[in-house]
């Protein structure tokens, strides 16, 4: 696995794990008034950022002092699903705060996800100034490899997601990019059709005015495949990476058609796509 530092890069011999910490902080010695920490850790099994989050919250609250949980909130860093813990703490007499944000990211394995931690410390309470910093941070992050869990459960093979509007068909190689380029406005008046890997239609569910996720219901099952549509698209456009793999209908008709690993491929549970 070729690892990335911002001074070069090594390949990291398979048996050694990523256990790196950044840290942030306004002096060189002693105490500072807010840091900002960034590390790695094993998922340990926690398939979503809300698993993390509640098992990161059971764990803190034996080990710190006086442990205050003041909200455990779900979001989105970099249109991927992730969740914020705030919380307040006993550090020999002095009470300390922390907002982090958990976020799960591709291992070198795909099906193995790592956690990824952001967090922010200061003595007493969040003022406004550290409350902006944190937020740009997370405003600004840009992840590499996010975990798709849909991904994971289909081994190796690509989960492209297919989105089909106004006589064009377009091709994204994950729900996040997906969300990144379209605009919710054209997705609440029923504009653009979604369609998995396999050609299934996909049902839109909204976490808030501006947010959605895909989902497999069996109502959405039931709609006419992709595979039948493919007379009205006018024009292919693949999205990113996709761009030279998707350029015409045949593109497409090859993919849907194809054999994952010679057999046929397995079937996803109905339910969220990116949860």
């Amino acid at each position: 696995m070729k690892y990335q530092l911002q001074e070069g890069s090594f390949d990291l011999p398979a048996p050694l794990k990523d256990k790196s910490i950044n840290v942030f902080a306004l002096n060189d010695e002693g105490a500072n008034d807010y840091n900002l920490v960034i590390s790695r850790a094993d998922a340990g099994g926690d398939r979503t950022a809300l698993e993390v989050a509640q098992r990161l919250e059971a764990e803190l609250g034996k080990a710190l002092a006086s442990f205050q949980l003041l909200h455990r909130q779900e979001t989105t860093l970099d249109a991927h699903p992730a969740v914020e813990l705030a919380y307040r703490w006993n550090n020999n007499g002095v009470r300390m705060t922390q907002r982090q944000t958990c976020v799960l990211v591709c291992g070198p394995q795909p099906e193995q996800p790592h956690v990824l931690l952001i967090t922010a410390t200061c003595p007493g309470d969040f003022n406004a100034k550290w409350n902006e910093s944190y937020e740009q941070v997370l405003a600004s992050f840009k992840l590499e490899a996010a975990f798709e869990p849909a991904m994971a459960q289909q081994g190796k093979s690509a989960r492209h997601l297919f989105v089909l509007g106004g006589g064009r068909l377009y091709v994204f190689a994950r729900e996040r990019e997906a969300r990144a380029g379209l605009s919710p406005v054209d997705i609440k008046t029923g504009v653009c059709a979604f369609y998995d890997d396999d050609g299934i239609r996909l049902d839109v569910a909204w976490d808030s005015d501006t947010h959605w996720h895909l989902e497999r219901t069996p109502e959405a099952a039931r709609c006419r495949k992709l595979n039948y549509e493919l007379l009205s698209v006018q024009r292919v456009q693949g999205v990113g990476e996709l761009q030279e793999a998707f350029d015409h209908v045949s593109a497409v008709v090859a993919y849907l058609n194809r054999d994952a690993d010679g057999g046929e491929r397995p079937a996803l549970p109905w339910g969220r796509l990116d949860a």
